[in-house]
């Protein structure tokens, strides 16, 4: 699974595209090397976020909302992961199970939970 990246790596990123140094652009912006060594674990306040989009001449809203898709991606992701393992863990111990029921509702059952697995 990728790395997150901070909303430092992407100021960074960007300072890197528009060919300025981080301490360039904090001299340009008035901002002080502790204050953006901050952004390594939190976002700036917004009116931070709508320099540095003008500065670098992106959206502040894109800008504002970096990172957080990706959390969001990264949890959906490991949620699945977890779905699917106890899914498989269910058909494990049913098909370890007599089938009591009429019908093969036990295989019935196990097909079922094997479509959402290969839902992809």
């Amino acid at each position: 699974m990728d790395k997150v990246l901070s909303f430092y790596d992407e100021i960074k990123r960007l300072a890197d595209q528009k060919g300025v140094s981080i301490l360039k652009m904090q001299e340009d912006l008035g901002i002080s090397s502790s204050t953006a060594r901050k952004w390594k674990k939190h976002k700036p306040k917004y009116e931070t976020i709508k320099k540095l989009a003008s500065y670098f001449s992106v959206k502040a809203d894109d800008l504002y909302n970096f990172g957080d898709e990706t959390k969001q991606d990264i949890e959906l992701e490991n949620a699945l992961t977890s779905f699917d393992e106890r899914t498989e863990e269910i058909i494990h111990l049913l098909a370890a199970l007599p089938d009591p029921v009429k019908d093969g509702v036990k295989d019935s059952i196990i097909a079922q939970l094997k479509l959402i697995l290969s839902r992809g």
